[in-house]
């Protein structure tokens, strides 16, 4: 637009840019040249003319006006998705030093610096963050209104924490397993007795850590992704599994042989406070106290007698299965037969002989007339009574031992010899 003052009523003729005249009211006249191109606008004024038809010419009266161009569009982009707790950054680009404004998640301007410009929305909340871009300013003040020039950035939420159960405590040689559990499709991350990762499946997933050592075994979680990739770091999330030692061996000690009639007695030794199992001539368990227990076998017959060690539990239920570990007692013949006979009867002056009958190597214990024991030699001995006086000697067998050290009490085993009398046979058994 170009303005054209005079004197009121004179007639103004003008060329360039526009040609015509415009006759002056109060002094001034306007002439728009309408929506010229980018550059440069020029208007001569050629004369002025007046109500007389005086003409006055003139000479280098114009004036130019310059157009300047619209600022460039400009454009928007955005990273995205993002995880809950992260910025969401949009990225404007255009040309360097015009201005952008925008509005939305955010609202204000940016001026562009090597084309370019950021705005940052921090920690949006999980959903959809949009940003406009409304309109862009140069230098020379001139706008470009932008329309329908917008990006959005998805927030993601973060995955669920996971959660670390163990079964503790296990013995020496069973596996420790951890069970992580959260949401079905996640990604847990672990590391300490072992390290790797588990996707979860059904909201679960075991970590196994094979016959660890005896002592504590602890697993961490350390981070859990989804599907959207979003890493929920976990602190603290952690649990151990004691893994405690097998009972030691017992031992088996028994008495043997032993006669018949007599207990059979097995000794287990151990650790204090271990159960020990056992089964073959007698089933049952026993608790060691200071180190030992008995296992008794009443009067066990004729033959072997065998025990069983079978496993050993501690007080932690650890179980120490036992193979091989057993003894034996064995349990002789101990009943003898005896056949004695005795010379009755006999005169005043003679000795009282009486023969005892028996087992070749037993020893024969007597009392009465005389006392004393004998081993039988090739099955027999004589105890001799010198010179008894006239009446009745009475000899009595109390008891046999054998070479097992084995003990036969008899009752009501004797023989009587009367002074003086005829000699007399009696056999007895």
């Amino acid at each position: 637009m170009f303005t054209i003052t005079g004197t009121t009523g004179d007639t103004v003729y003008y060329s360039g840019a526009a040609t015509g005249k415009k006759v002056l009211v109060d002094g001034e006249a306007t002439v728009t040249v309408s929506s010229p191109a980018v550059g440069t606008v020029k208007l001569n004024l050629d004369k002025v003319t007046n109500t007389n038809s005086c003409v006055n010419t003139l000479t280098g009266v114009s004036d130019s006006v310059t157009v300047n161009a619209l600022p460039d569009d400009a454009d928007l982009d955005a990273d995205s998705p993002i995880c809950f707790g992260e910025d969401a950054v949009f990225t404007i680009t255009g040309t360097t030093g015009d201005t952008v404004y925008y509005s939305g998640a955010a609202t204000g301007k940016k001026v562009l610096v090597d084309g370019e410009a950021t705005v940052t929305v921090s920690s949006p909340a999980v959903g959809t963050v949009k940003l406009n871009l409304d309109k862009v300013t140069n230098t020379n003040s001139c706008v470009n209104p932008l329309t329908g020039v917008s990006d959005s950035v998805t927030v993601n939420a973060l995955p669920d924490d996971a959660d670390l159960e163990a079964d503790s405590p296990v013995c020496f040689g069973e596996d420790a397993v951890f069970t992580i559990t959260g949401t079905t499709g996640d990604t847990v991350y672990y590391s300490g007795a072992a390290t790797g990762k588990k996707v979860l499946v059904d909201g679960e997933a075991t970590v196994t850590v094979s016959s660890p050592a005896v002592g504590t075994v602890k697993l961490n979680l350390d981070k859990v992704t989804n599907t959207n990739s979003c890493v929920n770091p976990l602190t603290g999330v952690s649990d151990s599994v004691t893994v405690n030692a097998l009972p030691d061996d017992a031992d088996l000690d028994a008495d043997s042989p032993i006669c018949f009639g007599e207990d059979a007695v097995f000794t287990i030794t151990g650790t204090t406070g271990d159960t020990v199992y056992y089964s073959g001539a007698a089933t049952g368990k026993k608790v060691l106290v200071d180190g030992e227990a008995t296992v008794t076998v009443s009067s066990p017959a004729v033959g072997t007698v065998k025990l069983n060690l079978d496993k050993v539990t501690n007080t932690n239920s650890c179980v120490n299965p036992l193979t091989g570990v057993s003894d034996s007692v064995t349990v002789p013949h101990c009943r003898m037969m005896l056949t004695w006979r005795l010379t009755s009867c006999t005169c005043f002056g003679e000795d009282a002989v009486f023969t005892i009958t028996g087992t070749t190597g037993d020893t024969v214990y007597y009392s009465g007339a005389a006392t004393g024991k004998k081993v039988l030699v090739d099955g027999e001995a004589t105890v001799t009574v010198s010179s008894p006086a006239v009446g009745t000697v009475k000899l009595n067998l109390d008891k046999v031992t054998n070479t097992n050290s084995c003990v036969n009490p008899l009752t009501g085993v004797s023989d009587s010899v009367t002074v003086p009398h005829c000699r007399m046979m009696l056999t007895w058994s």
